[in-house]
């Protein structure tokens, strides 16, 4: 990029070529037949004021640049903490995955112990069962049995009840 010096060089060498001396000097021809004796002095300001107006669009330009390194940096700054909790984060998310793995592993081979157990328990518990309703049907058979003995005494009972009642009123009906 140009400085603000060799904006000026390149200006005032153009101006040099163009005039050999300010424009309220005088140069050779003014006067005479077929110069134009306002042209050089108009010419003049105007490459003078171009000459500013390049400076001070350097200067502009160069303040811009300065002001937009220090955003970038500030930016970079940002976007580099940014990552950097982005890591931080993700490394926490990974151990904690890494955590409930290992708690989910140990938990699993847990389950699966009490499992095997149960397992090995359910023959058992079948061969139990197995003989409880073989119990159970015993148990009901003579409770049937019972259940047709306490009828037939129930129905004794009914029967010495009605002798008894016979037997009453026999005796009611002998003399006294």
């Amino acid at each position: 990029m140009a400085s603000i010096d060799d904006v000026s060089h390149d200006v005032a060498r153009l101006l040099d070529a163009l005039i050999r001396m300010k424009p309220d000097g005088m140069t050779p021809g003014m006067g005479q037949v077929g110069s134009f004796p306002g042209l050089v002095p108009r010419t003049y300001w105007a490459v003078e004021k171009g000459r500013e107006a390049s400076a001070n669009i350097l200067t502009a330009v160069t303040q811009i640049n300065t002001l937009l390194n220090a955003v970038n940096e500030v930016t970079l700054g940002r976007i580099e903490t940014n990552t950097s909790n982005g890591e931080t984060a993700l490394s926490r998310v990974e151990i904690a995955i890494s955590a409930a793995n290992t708690a989910s592993g140990q938990s699993l081979a847990h389950i699966g112990s009490i499992l095997e157990q149960v397992l090995s328990f359910l023959p058992t518990v079948r061969e139990d069962m197995s003989e409880l309703r073989v119990a159970v049907e015993s148990v009901s058979s003579d409770v049937q049995s019972l259940s047709a003995k306490l009828d037939a005494i129930q129905q004794g009972n009914t029967n010495l009840n009605a002798k008894l009642d016979s037997l009453k009123l026999e005796i009611q009906a002998l003399p006294h």
